[in-house]
């Protein structure tokens, strides 16, 4: 399988739903619903280990382990996604797309090394969405959840399964 190979020029080019068009092609999991998120991880050579954020992960400021509100966190230099452990099985896979998200971002890599002290309040909540919503084109394919839907039958089993 050839590897995600986009020089750093390139990917500036990119809009989000681009880059994560290429990866869900090249980690073999486009058109694969819901989308598996083991084969991203390992195409990105990431592991994704869960944690009890408030007692385990070193690599977090004091102040972010003890929100109530942190669900995932990204470690560049481990190559690590950890999860809050306990985390419903949804909310634990958008977290890790959330993340991923980040990863890929060709922007968020630049200033990833930047914490809440030195990035504005506006470029963290800018982030953020944008992590969310490369998360959303992870979790629903683009397109493809839509075209997924409207070719299904309308009733109560098509919507639950």
């Amino acid at each position: 399988m050839q590897k995600f190979h986009v020089t750093n020029d390139s990917l500036q080019l990119l809009a989000p739903q681009e880059i994560v068009e290429a990866l869900l092609v090249e980690a073999g999991t486009a058109d694969e619903l819901p989308t598996n998120e083991e084969k991203l991880l390992d195409f990105l050579n990431l592991e994704q280990l869960s944690f009890d954020f408030m007692h385990e992960l070193d690599f977090l400021p004091e102040s972010k382990r003890k929100s109530i509100d942190l669900r995932a966190a990204l470690s560049l230099n481990d190559r690590l996604i950890a999860t809050q452990s306990g985390l419903p099985e949804k909310r634990k896979r958008f977290g890790i797309f959330h993340e991923i998200g980040h990863f890929i971002h060709p922007e968020h890599r630049k200033i990833f090394i930047d914490d809440d002290s030195t990035l504005s309040w506006w470029t963290r909540v800018q982030m953020e969405r944008q992590a969310n919503e490369i998360a959303a084109e992870l979790v629903f394919q683009g397109n493809r959840f839509t075209e997924e839907a409207l070719d299904s039958p309308t009733s109560v089993a098509t919507v639950t399964n």
